[in-house]
């Protein structure tokens, strides 16, 4: 599988570490700038729909495959987290 970037997002956020672990927990609105080559594939997407954002991934340590959840020591440590934070 390869995944292209398709645009960038603008928001206020500068670095991870300042970024709430969910979005429920107080994250600041955020924006999808699309570059023009793909405008076109998101044609049918409305207001309200859900759309996957894969993000930070230039960021990521590629070398981490197992995090405590939350990075909480006092729990197992796991694969299936949705975010390789330590």
């Amino acid at each position: 599988m390869r995944v292209s970037p398709i645009g960038s997002i603008r928001y206020v956020l500068k670095r991870r570490a300042d970024a709430p672990r969910q979005g429920s927990e107080g994250a600041p609105d955020a924006w999808l700038d699309v570059i023009p080559e793909a405008a076109d594939g998101l044609q049918a997407i409305t207001a309200g729909d859900e759309i996957i954002l894969l993000t930070w991934l230039h960021k990521i340590q590629r070398n981490i495959l197992k995090t405590h959840p939350r990075s909480d020591k006092s729990q197992p440590l796991s694969f299936a987290n949705a975010s390789a934070t330590i």
